[in-house]
């Protein structure tokens, strides 16, 4: 129960904490059905923070939190859940501020432009929303 105590987990993440005991398949679902509920573990909320963490602390984008979440085994519509937390505004305003945080002249080169916005890409953004608001802070 510590293990879900002091960080959120989602079931993929006790299943493979309990493999490493070495337990049989029906006793590591018994504990993963007693965790839920007792509601140590809920993938709904974790989703949901594990969104929100990562795109305050980390500053990344929808696609590479999807794609975390999809390697965590969670379902689509979890996921879903979760990145619908991300305010749109927030959201935009971090693909501004990862550009600003790159770019300090206004006088840039086509090609700092373009190796800008595939850093930021690279931290999960979507590239037509990166585009957009690009776009909208050279006006």
């Amino acid at each position: 129960m510590h293990y879900c105590a002091y960080q959120e987990r989602c079931t993929h993440e006790v299943k493979t904490k309990l493999k490493e005991y070495n337990l049989s398949y029906q006793i590591i679902q018994e504990i993963i059905n007693k965790l839920i509920e007792d509601n140590f573990v809920n993938d709904e909320r974790f989703c949901k923070i594990y969104a929100i963490s990562k795109f305050k602390h980390n500053k990344w984008g929808r696609l590479k939190i999807e794609m975390a979440l999809k390697q965590k085994m969670l379902p689509n519509n979890l996921i879903e859940i979760g990145l619908a937390e991300i305010p749109e505004a927030d959201y935009k305003k971090l693909i501004v501020d990862l550009f600003h945080s790159k770019i300090k002249d206004e006088n840039i080169s086509y090609e700092e432009k373009i190796k800008t916005m595939q850093y930021i890409a690279s931290k999960g953004f979507e590239k037509d929303l990166i585009l957009t608001c690009i776009n909208s802070v050279f006006k």
